[in-house]
């Protein structure tokens, strides 16, 4: 049983409630200056919640429906006594170490890097202790619109994220409270809405690195090991790092000209662990001159550490006279993509590639001004000038080569 106390004097005294716990002991809980039927109404509903305490009985629905309607405070005060449960889940932070740490032996580098990436920017956001059950509809939206405000890493003056990228980390976001929710960790994740859109689409990658400005980045490089790196993303469309670092030489069939490209971003899915590729006589070039140079026993095609290589391919491309463009190994496979599908059929260029037509359409393929050329049937200024003849013409008709 309870009992109400009156601490001071006056018209409105500030008022508390006595009882004892489960372990025997007295307690106090301090209501404020409140007048003596509302104490006594709070009187009541704690006895009930003891009473439902000490049975092991749920709370009946207008009893959690007073405790719902209470003040945070309050209701922090009758949490700290162990009479209902906290009202707001664990922090932010603690939630994001605890997933990505339960998850870390299963999740894939490349996916713990991203979902990295997205604990830092709802940190950054939100804050660690932010509770995640306070995190609303409304905040997720608000953190969306703060993300497309935030500067590219690596970018010119004025980038912000694309919207391509916003949309990764919002899917990451919904992966992260997805889970919270199915835990019962919060009532529903705030991201599962349509305000949010995290539909994946094709990032701004107009940019074609025509096989010239390719040539050239290749002669810039400064040493083979680099434009094995170039060469493979841009002659044989592989992803880099996660194709290109795991080449070993027995992966290449000299004879036959072709590459097996192992694929751990594919692996997970029915015949797509591995594919053929060919190797294009750009390729095979570097690759002879790479096998040459590389040391005896050295099983390994690639053995330049993965950190940083972004940024050395911005320095290769200035110095071959160029301005970078932006997600740059990503680049130079679209263009893989784009100059084969020019010269092969697209089921083939597909397989090539290690992804699905529909995936080729929707995010590699762009319209080179070789195309437009070709289709108005102009011929380029260097062979203009010299009265061609049809064997010519057809000769530049047929250069799109690899």
């Amino acid at each position: 049983m309870a009992s109400l106390t009156r601490i001071g004097g006056g018209k409105t005294p500030i008022r508390a409630i006595d009882f004892f716990n489960g372990e025997g002991k007295r307690r106090r809980i301090r209501l404020g200056r409140v007048g003596r039927d509302s104490a006594l109404e709070f009187k009541r509903q704690l006895e009930k919640l003891q009473e439902a305490q000490s049975l092991g009985n749920p709370l009946d629905p207008k009893l959690a429906e007073w405790v719902a309607g209470l003040p945070d405070k309050t209701h922090e005060k009758l949490a700290r006594e162990g009479l209902v449960s906290p009202r707001h889940g664990m922090g932010l932070g603690q939630w994001l170490t605890k997933y990505i740490e339960q998850r870390r032996s299963e999740l894939k580098p490349s996916t713990l890097t991203s979902l990295g990436l997205t604990e830092a920017k709802l940190k950054a956001y939100f804050g660690d202790d932010k509770p995640i059950d306070r995190i609303t509809v409304n905040d997720a939206v608000d953190w969306r619109a703060w993300l497309l405000k935030q500067p590219r890493t690596n970018g010119g003056e004025g980038e912000t994220l694309s919207e391509a990228y916003v949309r990764q980390q919002c899917r990451n976001a919904k992966r992260l409270f997805g889970e919270a929710e199915e835990r019962g960790l919060i009532p529903k994740s705030p991201f599962r809405t349509k305000l949010i859109k995290t539909g994946a689409i094709s990032a701004n990658r107009d940019r074609y690195v025509t096989p010239e400005e390719a040539d050239k980045v290749v002669e810039a490089c400064p040493d083979v090991e680099w434009k094995l790196i170039v060469g493979l993303a841009r002659f044989a469309g592989l992803r880099c790092p996660s194709e290109t670092h795991i080449l070993t030489w027995l992966d290449v069939d000299w004879d036959g000209a072709r590459l097996t490209v192992r694929s751990p971003k594919t692996e997970r899915f029915q015949d797509k662990a591995e594919r053929i590729v060919p190797i294009t006589p750009k390729l095979m070039a570097i690759l002879q001159d790479a096998f040459e140079a590389a040391p005896e026993g050295r099983t390994k095609i690639i053995t330049r550490s993965r950190r940083n290589l972004h940024r050395g391919l911005d320095v290769i491309v200035r110095r071959a006279g160029l301005k970078p463009w932006p997600a740059c190994y990503q680049t130079l496979r679209a263009s893989c993509d784009t100059e084969w599908s020019m010269l092969h059929p697209e089921y083939a260029v597909a397989y090539w590639l290690g992804h699905s037509t529909m995936v080729s359409r929707k995010h590699y393929k762009s319209v080179p001004d070789e195309l437009y050329t070709r289709a108005a049937g102009v011929v380029p200024e260097a062979v203009a000038g010299r009265g061609e003849s049809a064997a010519e013409r057809a000769a530049v008709d047929g250069s799109a080569g690899v």
